[in-house]
């Protein structure tokens, strides 16, 4: 869950906006019992956004995100997922559905290892 203030413009003037955004996400692994190396897992999450009105997002206060797709474990800390988000915005005049691909790739700890492995070469070279 995240609590969001928006600074938003249109043409006619700037807005803040609050707004309230709750997920549940589901993984479930495909070729394992548990989410480790070399792992294929599903994934589905619902998001629905609670906003305050303006003229720039609609007067309504409800927008849905519906994402689904498939992600791969290389190890603890690399993995990487393409999924499919349908949104729903109900907006004043009309509402409007956007469909969005994506491709995440995640480095888990990426500061932590790469100082490991600078600091493991530094060691090596200092004892030859």
């Amino acid at each position: 869950m995240r609590m969001e203030l928006r600074h938003m413009r249109n043409e006619e003037k700037d807005y803040d906006n609050v707004r309230y955004r709750q997920q549940i996400n589901y993984i479930q692994p495909i070729n394992s019992k548990v989410l480790r190396e070399s792992v294929v897992y599903a994934i589905a999450s619902d998001e629905l956004s609670f906003k305050s009105g303006t003229k720039v997002t609609g007067l309504s206060f409800f927008d849905n995100r519906l994402n689904l797709g498939a992600g791969y474990l290389f190890n603890d800390d690399i993995h990487v997922e393409v999924t499919y988000a349908n949104q729903y915005l109900l907006r004043d005049e009309e509402n409007q559905i956007v469909n969005v691909a994506s491709l995440t790739v995640t480095f888990n700890n990426l500061f932590k290892n790469l100082n490991k492995k600078l600091h493991h070469k530094n060691e090596a070279s200092s004892e030859d």
